[in-house]
């Protein structure tokens, strides 16, 4: 849904409800225009509007004695199927995006959404920030904004560009963190395809040819650390030997009881855990969890590690889509858990000891209740 539908939307249910009405709004993202969209927002919900965030499968509708059944499945409950029976259903339009997109993602090597706009902004970068840095994106390119949004947008990247500038004209360059073993690295391009930074390039010695990583494009993602094939790659934040000492320390048993690892994103998952501990939910004490930059971090090495050292099972926690920092350091994560779950079932092993799931930073809720349900199936074997 476009935030201008879901103004609209959201204004319509709550006159609607206002004269007497009910209404659901069923969404994947909600987006609203800044304080005034989430004030609306927020009056919807106490005026009783129903607000539900499904999953990727897309409702089912059928009628049903002259009115519309509506199934769908809740992201807090997905095991149990929701069923609305409803008077009038509206569905949201679309808007197609302008000509030139295409080669203008291309020159800034951004890719596009999935209909084709620039990759839309999220809380990673928002409301102007790129995974590129020194690339910013303002207005319609990126959202489905109104005036308001973009003179806002304007002022924030003049502030940001500002800040960045030093007043004595001296410009402090970060330290290397991100590093390449010339002697290891054998030019396959895996990382080079993969960064979503644009921080990776080739560079010529001599006869041969090697990977340079730039220190200030770099966002430390580690995506091309568990990819490179080599492990040629170091990143001086979160090592190899490091990430594999912290799966050894955290699939000790706890209290006679196997572990259940959990590698969670610092920009998504370590919040809401945060959250969870603030609302005072508990998380599971057999629950371990290992903080790294991106999930993309996390390669099916790692995750084997954790298994071979004892954890009764191992759970990967990104970011949802659209919302990595690093674009699609979460998608890595989830193909390489999926390639683990396939591994470990042909030696005779549960899949499901092995999990990925997506997390956003307000979710302590939804974090609490995933893990739990993951510890209560490992306890149970």
């Amino acid at each position: 849904m476009h935030k201008i539908d879901a103004r609209r939307a959201i204004d319509a249910l709550i006159d609607h409800v206002g004269k007497g009405g009910r209404g659901s709004v069923l969404y994947q993202n909600m987006p609203v225009f800044g304080r005034r969209g989430q004030a609306r927002y927020d009056e919807a919900r106490l005026a009783g509007v129903q607000f539900i965030r499904v999953v990727a499968e897309p409702p089912v509708f059928c009628v049903e004695d002259g009115r519309i059944r509506v199934t769908a499945l809740d992201e807090v409950l997905p095991e149990r199927p929701l069923g609305l029976l409803v008077d009038r259903l509206v569905l949201p339009g679309s808007v197609r995006p302008a000509e030139g997109y295409t080669r203008l993602a291309r020159i800034i090597a951004q890719p596009l959404d999935d209909e084709g706009f620039l990759q839309p902004s999220n809380v990673r970068h928002a409301p102007t920030a790129t995974a590129r840095k020194g690339v910013f994106f303002c207005g319609r390119c990126h959202e489905d904004t109104d005036d308001e949004g973009s003179e806002l947008e304007a002022e924030a990247l003049v502030s940001h560009v500002l800040g960045v500038l030093p007043a004595e004209g001296t410009i402090r360059l970060p330290e290397e963190v991100v590093t390449v073993d010339v002697a290891r690295c054998v030019s396959c391009l895996t990382c080079l395809r993969l960064c979503p930074h644009g921080a990776i390039a080739m560079r010529e010695q001599g006869m041969s040819h090697s990977v340079t990583i730039s220190d200030t494009a770099c966002f430390e993602c580690g995506i091309c650390a568990a990819a490179c094939p080599r492990q040629a790659i170091t990143h001086g934040g979160l090592t190899n030997e490091q990430l594999t000492a912290a799966a050894n320390v955290a699939a000790e048993p706890f209290l006679g009881k196997p572990t259940l690892v959990v590698f969670a994103c610092s920009q998504g998952a370590v919040q809401a855990a945060d959250g969870a501990g603030r609302m005072g939910l508990e998380l599971p004490a057999e629950a371990m969890i290992i903080d790294v930059p991106c999930a993309g971090r996390i390669s099916e090495v790692h995750i084997m590690d954790a298994l071979v050292a004892g954890a009764g099972g191992v759970v990967v926690l990104g970011c949802h889509a659209h919302n990595c920092r690093s674009l699609h350091g979460s998608d890595a994560a989830q193909h390489r858990t999926e390639r683990t779950r396939a591994s470990i079932e042909t030696l005779g092993m549960d899949p499901d000891r092995v999990q990925f799931h997506s997390i956003a930073a307000n979710e302590g809720a939804r974090l609490a209740h995933i893990l739990e349900r993951a510890a209560s199936a490992m306890n149970e074997e």
